[in-house]
């Protein structure tokens, strides 16, 4: 995933909140709550899409709930790493998509798609509801400066 869109973890998290402000501002970008949601979702689409159940999928959040809260630090780690081998599991290439992702969501015109489904979007618990998204001078979002790498080295067209 590292080489999709740079060097390191650090250079993806810097490339990613980049977009996540030009999409949504500062202030949701950064709101833990909304953070928190937004991944839950993210992650549920996954497991939908691999043919999870929802019976299945509410039993694992009893299951989680029921025992003691874990260390963030090391809950991102072992996320991470459950990733990985979820899609080894697929045979979902993990650098190819992650790159292709962050080609599409860059796009200035999904970038406006994006926006408007996020104001749609439902808020649970303390996550805010509105967004005031940075808006270039020109409009537009400049996509050279995420400085995208392709996972196999090439051009992408």
């Amino acid at each position: 995933m590292l080489e999709a869109v740079g060097t390191n973890t650090r250079d993806f998290c810097r490339k990613v909140m980049a977009w996540a402000i030009t999409c949504f501002g500062t202030r949701l970008s950064y709101d833990p709550s909304e953070r928190n949601q937004r991944f839950l979702e993210e992650a549920l689409e996954l497991v939908q899409s691999t043919n999870l159940t929802r019976d299945a999928a509410h039993q694992l959040v009893d299951y989680v709930y029921d025992r003691p809260v874990g260390d963030p630090k090391q809950e991102v780690a072992g996320t991470m790493i459950s990733l990985a081998a979820l899609c080894a599991a697929h045979k979902i290439d993990i650098d190819e998509v992650t790159y292709d992702e962050m080609v599409r969501i860059t796009d200035p015109e999904v970038v406006q798609k994006v926006r408007a489904k996020q104001a749609l979007k439902p808020r649970f618990g303390e996550a805010e509801v509105g967004m005031q998204a940075h808006t270039h001078p020109n409009g537009e979002m400049d996509i050279t400066s995420f400085n995208l790498i392709h996972p196999s080295n090439e051009e992408r067209n």
